[in-house]
């Protein structure tokens, strides 16, 4: 094999790097972008799971306030009837102080229990907001790995150039291609 030989394999294994690297550039943003996407996905599904278990909270603090407040006017209407059988009257006096201290405190819990429900749906609401901004982030590094990739291709295939191009000057100056 004589030197013109190795000179050109020279040179077409300098060009076949550039081509190849930006082949590989171009591969790896690829599955970079589309784990990036996968991930945004994800978060945006993730995003839906919150706002749905916001409504849900918000919706079992309703129901569980109109439990409470069922329970209350049960317990008022026992207050009632135990204060009737025992043969005083029920509409004067602390009998009617108690049934009103007892619906008090009756609303009051029902008030608190749909709070905290609200509090708990405040909690999934951010989370949501929290998942919807990592999938923002996660499209944005998608499309950030794609630009990359592109730059690093073209990088690949001019840094292939350069080497093919300084190769063949220093091969032609030492008089290989005559």
């Amino acid at each position: 094999m004589g030197i013109e030989t190795i000179a050109a394999a020279s040179l077409v294994s300098g060009a076949a790097s550039g081509i190849f690297g930006a082949f590989g550039a171009e591969k790896k943003a690829d599955a970079e972008a589309a784990a990036d996407n996968y991930k945004a996905a994800v978060a945006h599904n993730n995003a839906i799971i919150a706002e749905r278990n916001a409504q849900a909270a918000r919706e079992a603090g309703g129901v569980k306030g109109q439990i409470n407040d069922l329970k209350t006017k049960s317990l008022i209407a026992n207050q009632l009837v135990t204060q009737a059988a025992s043969g005083i009257d029920v509409n004067t006096g602390t009998n009617v102080d108690v049934r009103n201290s007892t619906h008090d405190i009756g609303r009051l819990d029902t008030l608190t229990i749909i709070a905290n429900a609200g509090k708990e749906a405040v909690g999934y609401l951010t989370q949501a907001a929290n998942f919807t901004a990592e999938g923002q982030l996660d499209t944005m590094a998608a499309e950030n790995a794609k630009e990359a990739g592109n730059i690093n291709a073209i990088s690949s295939l001019l840094g292939g150039a350069s080497s093919v191009s300084d190769k063949y000057l220093s091969f032609t100056q030492k008089g290989v291609f005559a």
